[in-house]
């Protein structure tokens, strides 16, 4: 092979291995921002808009929260009821889905003496060359608890989170206050 030749490969080897670790290194970066409660870094590592119009869906869904099934049975004016409580669980993602409220609530999940779990990645994959799924076991999640599980897509030369389906025993243990 001419020099010219194993140069281009080894350029290209290089760039493709800096591609699949580069989502790692991302999420490397995204959890150490959230413990130090960096909402600057959070804010460009995050698509906010993007996963607040996922939760809300999700919980529109009956994913997370309580079924709408359950709304409609406990609800003689089910049409009504369904949309005001979706309205109501949408305003409360508007004002708690931020940056500062999940370095709040990351700090209250390593609260439970658990202080030495630091959590984990329960398995992450390319799903496409720019788009990269994982799933984390949150701190002071137990192994059988579903983990957390998260989309990033390749944006402006970097990784970014577009989606998070949040498990319920961490919806309810996210707790805002400081």
């Amino acid at each position: 092979m001419v020099r010219g030749g194993k140069i281009a490969l080894l350029a290209a080897a290089t760039l493709l291995t800096a591609h699949v670790a580069s989502p790692y290194a991302a999420t490397w970066r995204m959890w150490q921002a959230a413990r130090a409660g960096d909402a600057e870094t959070l804010s460009a590592l995050i698509d906010w808009q993007q996963v607040r119009s996922a939760l809300k869906q999700d919980i529109a869904d009956g994913i997370v929260g309580m079924r709408t099934q359950e709304l409609v049975a406990s609800n003689t004016l089910a049409p009504f009821g369904s949309s005001f409580m979706a309205g109501i669980a949408g305003s409360i993602v508007d004002r708690d889905v931020t940056p500062e409220h999940l370095a709040i609530a990351l700090r209250g999940l390593r609260l439970d003496n658990r202080a030495t779990d630091q959590g984990a990645i329960s398995y992450a994959f390319f799903s496409s060359p720019t788009e990269f799924e994982l799933a984390l076991r949150a701190p002071g999640q137990d192994d059988d608890d579903p983990p957390l599980r998260l989309k990033m897509v390749w944006h402006n030369f970097g990784w970014q989170i577009v989606r998070a389906i949040v498990p319920q025993d961490l919806m309810e243990q996210a707790s805002f206050d400081d």
